[in-house]
């Protein structure tokens, strides 16, 4: 078992104070802080105590490290990243492509000779990004879109005249809705974005208040951008601590505020929509939107008498589990994981002695090789590891 030192990434939508708070730093930080990145993607790999990088100490021994089904299936690399999100601001309006889609755009911006630091591109490696988030706070997104009759309904309580044009689209369809605010000419976009604020900040009461007090607040923060109209068209979901939320290929999202941890398959690949300074491409965004079978999923997991609690995607690359440690518990191997607290001070104990203190905020990588790790408490601590089907289950 290895402690690890993790990178911060300081994007503009990120706390000042959530993450200081957590990893026990001054508070506010110097600027924002938005995701602790734990893993190994190249890059951005955690580093061990002795220095190196983790995704160099899984490549000296792929087997011992990830279990010899798991390296077999995924190369000498951890197929999953683990994240705590800080989310102080509405990130980009986004969606993640699927395998198929991820190795085609990589290898045709490859072929078109753009630098992986290009800030315009889309695909920085060939990999899908399904992905799941565990809220540590109340957390609120804009994820999937809502069906056609509810758009058309809420479109016509809205009555933004500006608007009348993308409820004659619904009739044709969602992917006909979407394309109608895509195609919107830029001289047209700021007055139907204000008109649409400006409707939507009187609706305080109702199902939909919440989402269209966020619609509000985006047009007057991003008065130009037809992802605030985009918005529009998704559902708003809000999780509860504890409750996790499933986000597949080609699901349309946005997390909007909270506080969270973050598992997904080791990529990087984003289209973005809107809602951002970042480079938008919403031809490519219209071409890996999935509009008939991209459905979020809350999930409440599966508790058990031992205090864990799993959340699972259905996915080779990853599983998610959250244990409520006033004893302790015992982790088998065979397996790669990733362990974080979140709450109170965890230890683990090997079977030769020794023993590895994890505080808040902190993170260690256990080895498929490392048998029965056990780890006591009190501590609320989340595993990441691969899913079932990628390995034999401890």
């Amino acid at each position: 078992m290895f402690a690890l030192t993790n990178e911060v990434r300081p994007y503009a939508w990120g706390s000042r104070t959530a993450m200081a708070e957590f990893l026990g730093d001054p508070s506010p930080s110097p600027e924002p802080q938005a995701e602790l990145w734990i893993g190994a993607y190249p890059g951005f790999s955690s580093r061990v105590a002795d220095g190196r990088s983790l995704s160099d100490l899984i490549a000296e021994d792929p087997n011992a490290s990830l279990g010899t089904e798991v390296a077999a299936r995924f190369g000498a690399r951890l197929p999953f990243l683990m994240k705590v999100l800080t989310i102080g601001s509405p990130l980009s309006l986004q969606v993640h492509p699927d395998a198929d889609q991820a190795k085609a755009g990589f290898a045709a911006e490859e072929a078109a000779g753009i630098r992986l630091t290009d800030p315009t591109r889309n695909y920085r490696d060939e990999r899908h990004k399904p992905e799941i988030l565990c809220a540590l706070t109340p957390v609120e997104v804009l994820c999937g879109f809502r069906t056609v009759p509810e758009m058309d309904h809420l479109l016509g309580e809205l009555a933004v005249s500006e608007l009348e044009g993308l409820r004659d689209a619904l009739s044709d369809g969602l992917r006909e809705a979407v394309r109608w605010v895509v195609d919107l000419p830029d001289k047209e976009l700021a007055g139907a974005v204000s008109s649409l604020g400006n409707s939507a900040s009187a609706w305080t009461v109702g199902r939909c208040a919440d989402a269209l007090q966020w619609v509000s607040r985006l047009a007057d923060k991003y008065p130009q951008d037809r992802g605030v109209i985009l918005a529009l068209l998704c559902d708003f979901i809000r999780l509860e601590p504890g409750q996790a939320l499933v986000i597949p290929a080609g699901c349309l999202h946005a997390y909007l505020c909270g506080m969270g941890v973050e598992v997904m398959a080791d990529s990087d690949n984003v289209l973005r929509g809107g809602l951002t300074g970042k480079h938008v491409d919403v031809d490519d965004l219209q071409r890996v939107l999935n509009l008939d079978g991209a459905h979020p999923r809350v999930l409440q997991g599966d508790a058990d008498s031992a205090g864990r609690t799993r959340f699972s995607a259905d996915v080779d690359e990853f599983d998610l589990s959250r244990y409520e440690i006033t004893d302790a518990v015992v982790l088998g191997g065979e397996r790669p994981r990733l362990v974080l607290t979140v709450e109170g001070a965890a230890r683990l104990h090997a079977t030769d002695g020794t023993a590895l203190d994890l505080p808040r905020g902190h993170a260690a990588f256990i080895s498929a090789a490392e048998q029965r790790i056990k780890i006591s408490g009190p501590a609320v601590v989340f595993e990441a590891t691969t899913g079932q089907s990628a390995a034999a289950a401890p």
